[in-house]
């Protein structure tokens, strides 16, 4: 991979601060960071019908590519940075696993998927005007 960097030295007038090796060096001189891969939701909860997206990235790497899997299944069910499942069902509610292939290895991150029930009793045919909170409020369904 690369060798150790060197030590820290004195910084801007005379201010010791701490030392400590400044980064792992890569080719031609270059500072090589940790790869990190992170998932934006963690966890979403969603209406049935309603559609659900998930995004992953790479930081301190260039992913050569990113998938995504329902954990527990080996099919591969988005083959880009941003997961985009429409008319969510509740077979849909589990974890989903994005994996990012770098030139350092391969990178997980874990996001979940729930689906929320609709209240019992609740009809939408008519929409509820009022005032909460010194705002005007339109209810879409009335129970």
């Amino acid at each position: 991979m690369g060798r150790p960097g060197q030590k820290g030295s004195i910084g801007f007038k005379g201010n010791q601060g701490s030392k400590g090796f400044m980064g792992l060096q890569g080719p031609k001189g270059q500072c090589i960071v940790s790869p990190k891969i992170s998932v934006f939701p963690e966890s979403l909860e969603v209406f049935v019908k309603k559609s659900a997206t998930f995004h992953c990235w790479v930081q301190g790497a260039t992913s050569k590519k990113i998938t995504w899997r329902k954990l527990g299944d080996t099919a591969v069910v988005g083959g880009a940075a941003v997961l985009h499942i429409n008319h969510v069902q509740r077979s849909h509610v589990g974890s989903y696993i994005c994996t990012a292939y770098t030139g350092h290895g391969n990178l997980k991150a874990v996001s979940s998927l729930r689906v929320k029930a609709a209240g019992a009793g609740v009809s939408c045919d008519q929409i509820q005007k009022g005032y909460f909170g010194g705002h005007l409020m339109e209810l879409l369904c009335k129970s």
